[in-house]
């Protein structure tokens, strides 16, 4: 069953949104690695057990300088949304190369 995933950005700052990156939570690790996000950070981001994230890592001089999780149900849309033209201009320059 596949469930409809919005596929705008929550931080597009050019649709005049403001305050789009708070703080949330300080969340810690475990010595296991492991990290722990409580009830309420998990209900309102609607976590629920067996949920995958992508970690998405922001460099600065080679160094990771910011990290950022995404739902990894919403993140594949983001990739469609962004690489759809790109794939459609290299599909159409292609065909007019042919020609």
């Amino acid at each position: 069953m596949s469930k409809d995933v919005d596929q705008t950005s929550c931080c597009d700052s050019r649709e005049g949104k403001s305050g789009c990156c708070n703080v949330e939570a300080v969340v810690s690790v475990d010595k296991k690695g492991q990290i722990y996000f409580s009830k309420e950070i998990r209900e309102k981001f609607n976590i629920q057990e067996g949920d995958k994230l992508v970690v998405v890592a922001m460099y600065k001089d080679s160094e990771p300088c910011c990290m950022n999780l995404i739902k990894a149900d919403s993140f594949g849309g983001m990739v469609r949304s962004f690489l759809s033209p790109v794939m459609e201009d290299l599909i159409e320059n292609d065909n007019t190369q042919e020609v």
